[in-house]
């Protein structure tokens, strides 16, 4: 087994902003059952390490997305999604404080100003 390197990644939302979703269903199927994915062709432009390359016949040797690839690209965008709205609410908290703050010395000081009676 070879050994491998982990390194940092901070490239993972590239993809996932420009890589775009789409529905189908095979045609041959009665019921036309919805799929998700990503069109192979697409995804390889942007995230190549997921594709596998199709021949010259669809039918017998087609282009293929393997999902577990980008599973970990994911699960990363999500955690930093996370993070982020974390950070976030904890800023937007820290200015309804200060706003908060902010009303009471300004009606302290003009008790008339519109703000001071809701």
């Amino acid at each position: 087994m070879m050994e491998r390197r982990f390194i940092g990644s901070d490239d993972h939302g590239q993809w996932t902003c420009a890589a775009q979703h789409e529905q189908s269903h095979y045609i041959a199927d009665p019921n036309k059952q919805t799929l998700h994915g990503f069109i192979a062709q697409e995804l390889y432009e942007i995230y190549p390490q997921a594709v596998t390359v199709g021949g010259e016949d669809s039918k017998t040797r087609p282009w293929q997305v393997d999902y577990g690839k980008l599973t970990p690209l994911l699960v990363k965008s999500v955690q930093d999604i996370k993070a982020e709205n974390e950070q976030l609410k904890a800023e937007s908290a820290q200015l309804r404080a200060e706003s908060a703050q902010l009303k009471v010395f300004l009606c302290g000081q003009f008790p008339g100003a519109p703000m001071c009676h809701p």
